[in-house]
Parts: C-alpha cells; structure tokens; sequence
C-alpha cells in the first residue's frame, strides 16, 4: 500500500455524553493506535459531567492530534454538526464513542479511495452483543434484512447455540470489493437499515471535497430527530457524491452498552413514532429527484408501520399503545397517500403493500 498520499488527512468526530471511561477510553485508543498517522480526533463534548470532562482534557494532552471541544448539551446531531464545522481534514469519518476501530482500518480506506477514485468508502463491522455474542456484518454480501432484531434472531436460529460467534453467509465474490455509482449506493441504503453498510455514519470514509456544495458547505444532521437522523444524513451525503468503494473487510467494532442491551419489544415499538418522523423527512428529500431511491424508501418505511400497527393491536392491553396505535393509524393512513398516482408506476414489491392494495384499490 506504498501508493498511498499520506499528506491527505482523516478529520474523525466523535460525539461524547458521558461515556464511561471503560469504554471512552479503549474508543480514543483504538484511534490513535491508526497505522495511517495523519489525523484529527475531534471530541465534542456534549455537556457532560465533571468526571468525563476531566478524562477527556487528560486524554487530548497527551496527543497533539486529539482536540476537544465542550459544549452545552444539544444532543449527539448538535455535537456532530459541531463537529463539521471544525474539521481541517481532506477525508471525515465518525466514531461513537464507546465502539472500538481495528488499528489498520484507515491505511486500507485510503488505499481503496486512491486505488479506486471513490468519493466515499465503506466497510463492514461486528456486532458485540451482551451474552458476548458476535455477529459480522460484511456489507459486500447481498444478505440483509429491514429491521435489525429480526436479523439477529433469525442468525442465532440458524447456527448452533454454544456458537457465539455468527458470521454471515460469505462466497468468493464478496470477499472482493464492490465499486458502485451514487444511484445505486443511495438505492441500497434507502432500501434497507444495514445493507452496502447502511445509514451509518461510523462505518464510511467521506472525500470532503465531494460532500461540499456550491458554497463549500457539508450536509448537516437534522437536530429535530432522535432517530434515524444518521440515515438521513448518509442520503444525503451519498446523493453529492460520484462514487463508492465497499470493502469486505470488518474493521468496526458496535459495543452495546448494558443501557442498550435490555430493551424489551415494547421499548423499540415505543420508539418507533420518533423513526416516523426520520422516514417522512427521507421521503420527502428522495421523491422528486430521485424516485428509484424514493421507491425502495417508500417499500421499506411500508413494512415497518405495517407491523408496528400488527404489534400495537396486539399490546392493545396497554392504555398507551391504544393511544399509540390510534396515532400510528393516522401516519398510516398519510403514508398511504403517497402512493397515488405516480408511484403505481413503479415496482412495489412489499408484500405488505400489496396485501394493502388487494384490499383497498382492487374491486
């Protein structure tokens, strides 16, 4: 990998709220440790406790390439755009801050942006779940799923028990990398939550020039969304770029922290009204100029509300999931809209859409 640039630089975000040291700490080391030394690790503090201010300034004066920046709490899309407003680098990538980076991840990307021309490259990561269960997600594989807990469920049925170790169906073909244009990245990512790397922004390595507008400006994370706000970006930082190269290599490590790691179903479908917002907005920014995206989008938005109102009817014992229900029969009901006229010109493949359509549109 000789005939890498090493005057270009990664620009690496990372959010922090209180992350503890258990995890913050291993997080920034495996950055440092980067076999490609020209960097900067900014760390936008997001109003956290004394404790964790005190280890982050400990930790930036130990490396003139660590700075970090405090400010009042706004939440993780507030510290990202933060962020992007003081990166100095030619490439930016991000990092949460309790997962870890395998220590020759960026020499591999920059080799592949250089070999390749590519705007933006992607890579695969594994997840670390609580019962020390790992599951590899290698993004040049055509496997996937929409909604990630049915995806682990589905690998931990189909691989013996004491196998704490689930690794996705690979061939030849992908273990090789995958070069792929704007409008078919932006289909994939549109279509599905985790496949060509999803809307992840962890997992991906931006030429900023390519982002940049007219003004030179980079797209911003939408701070009205809790959820999906991420996905949204990747749209739409994926719709300014030419080109991507998708590695199968796994170089990101997901940590679910305890805090994350006991959701009941009832938690996620709790959350699911903020996911609907996020969906409106992805919608809304696919549909005019990009309608193959907009479809794909549209199948998979369908999906999800369809079986969320299923769960709700079930859990119609609970007062706020009658509620709940009530409200998602509404957005429903909008979403259905959308479909006429144009899209019916387009391949709707959504069983449950066309459950929907025998019932409501065909005599």
């Amino acid at each position: 990998m000789s005939n890498i640039n090493t005057t270009m630089k990664i620009s690496v975000i990372v959010p922090v709220y209180n992350t503890p040291e258990k995890y913050l700490r291993p997080c920034i080391e495996s950055l440092l440790a980067q076999d490609y030394t020209n960097f900067e690790i900014l760390i936008i503090d997001d109003g956290s406790n004394t404790t964790c201010r005190t280890l982050l300034d400990e930790i930036s004066s130990t490396d003139s390439r660590v700075k970090v920046f405090h400010k009042p709490n706004a939440g993780v899309s507030s510290a990202r755009n933060f962020g992007l407003a003081q990166i100095t680098g030619d490439f930016l990538t991000f990092m949460d801050s309790d997962d870890v980076l395998d220590s020759h991840a960026w020499t591999t990307c920059m080799h592949a942006l250089t070999q390749y021309n590519a705007d933006v490259v992607c890579f695969g990561w594994q997840d670390h779940l609580a019962d020390k269960t790992r599951i590899d997600h290698c993004i040049t594989n055509d496997y996937s799923m929409s909604v990630p807990y049915k995806h682990i469920e589905y690998m931990k049925s189909v691989v013996p028990i004491e196998d704490t170790h689930v690794y996705l169906p690979r061939t030849d073909a992908t273990n090789q990398p995958l070069l792929c244009d704007s409008k078919t990245l932006l289909a994939e990512v549109a279509s599905d939550n985790i496949h060509y790397g999803g809307g992840y922004p962890w997992n991906k390595v931006w030429r900023v020039s390519a982002l940049q507008d007219h003004n030179g400006c980079l797209p911003q994370f939408d701070e009205e969304l809790t959820i999906y706000e991420d996905k949204l970006w990747v749209i739409e930082a994926v719709a300014r770029i030419t080109s991507a190269v998708l590695l199968p290599d796994i170089f990101y490590h997901y940590i679910f922290l305890p805090t994350s790691l006991t959701r009941k179903d009832t938690d996620i479908i709790d959350r699911q009204p903020l996911a609907y917002k996020a969906y409106d907005k992805i919608l809304d920014f696919l549909e005019t100029d990009y309608p193959d995206a907009y479809i794909v989008a549209y199948n998979f938005y369908f999906d999800v509300i369809f079986n969320d109102i299923h769960i709700l009817k079930d859990a119609s014992h609970s007062k706020s999931h009658r509620q709940q229900y009530r409200e998602t029969m509404k957005i429903y009901k909008k979403l259905c809209k959308r479909i006429v006229p144009r899209t019916l010109y387009h391949p709707i493949r959504s069983p449950q859409f066309i459950s929907w359509f025998k019932e409501h549109m065909l005599p």
